[in-house]
This record gives C-alpha cells, structure tokens and sequence, in this order.
C-alpha cells in the first residue's frame, strides 16, 4: 500500500483501492485514513475515483505513524456499507529502529539505592554505550543518525543537557564509530579496543523527598528528524533513589 517514504515530513504516500463484490449503477467510494501517533488521531477521506474496471482508487499522503488504518464506504442509492481495508502497524517505529542499540546498551543502575546526600554531593560517575551501527538501511532509504544528546530531568523540568561525540575526533559525523572512551567533564577522548564508552562526572543534583528523575536520550538523524527516548526513570522515596514503578522505558519523551 505504501509506495513513497517521506522522513523529513514524516509522511507516507498510500495506495488504496477496492472492487465490490457487487457493483451498482451510481456507487461511489469514499475512502478514509486515519493515523493514530499515540496522541492525536489525524483523520482524512477521500472520494474513490472509479476507472472503467469498477476499481475505485485513491492516492492519499498521511503522517507516518505506527497505527494507519484505511476504510472506505460504499454508496448506491440508500445503501451505505463502510468496512476496513487494512492496517498499517510499525512504521514510524521501524524507521528508527536501526538507532535502538543506543538506547538499549544504556547503563546507569548506579542511582538505585543511593541516598538524598550522595546525590547532592556530586562526583557520580556512570554509564555506557556499546552501539553496533549509526546507520541502516529503510525502504531503500539511508538513516543515519547525525546527533546524540543525553539530558537528565528532575521533577520534569531539564536540568543537565550534554551533547555526546559520535567519534573521537572533532571532524564530526564520519558514518562509523571508532571505538573511543570520552569523558565529557574533561573533553578528553580516548581509544579503545572493545567499545564506545562515555563517562560523566555529575554535580550535585538537586534533589528532595519525592524528586522524579528521568534519564533521556536525543537523537537527530539526517533528515532533521528528532526523537526523543526514555531510558531509565527514577523516584526518591523514604531518603532513598529506587526504580519509578509504571514507567514505559525506551519509549517517546516529550518535552
């Protein structure tokens, strides 16, 4: 159904068409598309245009999400019958999802069960990356991912923002990654043999009874595209930092 991919707007171009089962003098078709992103349906019809076959036909453009769903309703004097044509799962997934080993391979367990004063004393030193591709092949398309950013939110408000290199040297996005410890507190990098791995020297965090902590990665491919990912979410209770309970990990960050 689909046949054009349009990341930089985020779109898809669909093909849909239906032949009745019994066509009638004067029917007509009217087609619709809805895509669902989780937070907003977006809903658009479409009259068929009927070709000489009895197939009606439609081309339509809608927001690539990961839940489009296509009907039509058939009209022949005062008869109307609607029923869904297909369903459309995973697309705007899919199409990050040679990205996802950034997220998955993130380590920064050390937050679990430190108390209020060891997280405002500072000198947290934590997690790493162990990525396999900074780009992959979708729908004949190159993704690649051009920007990484690692933000920290506590009481769902920004409060640390660090721009990660995707190698270890300053001529910028190169396609691969050569395997390079960066500790971003000092601007040092450093190579080594097994994996990309970056450290983090933490001030002391603003933190009381009850603070939320959210660990977020950002990333930007060559489109311009921007998402978002929650990695890790955390909650201060009785003095002491655990596990947030209901938290969604690797899923979309809004903020």
């Amino acid at each position: 159904n689909i046949t054009e991919y349009d990341l930089a707007n985020n779109t898809v171009d669909i093909s849909i068409s239906v032949v009745p089962k019994t066509y009638m003098e004067n029917m007509t078709a009217l087609f619709t598309v809805s895509a669902d992103d989780g937070h907003e349906i977006q809903t658009n019809t479409y009259p068929g245009v009927l070709s000489d076959d009895r197939t009606f036909s439609v081309q339509a453009r809608v927001p690539m999400t990961d839940l489009i769903t296509m009907s039509v309703t058939l009209s022949s004097d005062d008869v109307e019958q609607t029923q869904i044509i297909d369903i459309i799962y995973g697309e705007y997934t899919n199409s990050w999802s040679g990205l996802d080993n950034w997220c998955n391979t993130f380590s920064s367990t050390v937050f679990c069960g430190m108390s209020l004063d060891e997280m405002r004393s500072g000198g947290i030193s934590f997690f790493a990356f162990s990525p396999e591709q900074t780009s992959f092949g979708f729908n004949g398309l190159s993704v690649e991912l051009e920007k990484l950013e690692f933000a920290i939110f506590i009481d769902n408000s920004l409060w640390k923002n660090y721009n990660i290199p995707l190698d270890g040297n300053s001529d910028g996005f190169a396609g691969t990654i050569t395997p390079t410890q960066y500790d971003i507190s000092t601007g040092k990098a450093v190579p080594v043999n097994s994996q990309f791995e970056i450290s983090l020297s933490l001030p002391g965090m603003p933190v009381q009874e009850g603070s939320t902590i959210d660990m977020v990665m950002r990333q930007t491919d060559n489109f311009g595209r921007v998402r978002s990912i929650l990695i890790e979410g955390y909650k201060v209770r009785d003095g002491v930092c655990e596990f947030r309970d209901n938290v969604n990990y690797h899923s979309e960050y809004d903020y």
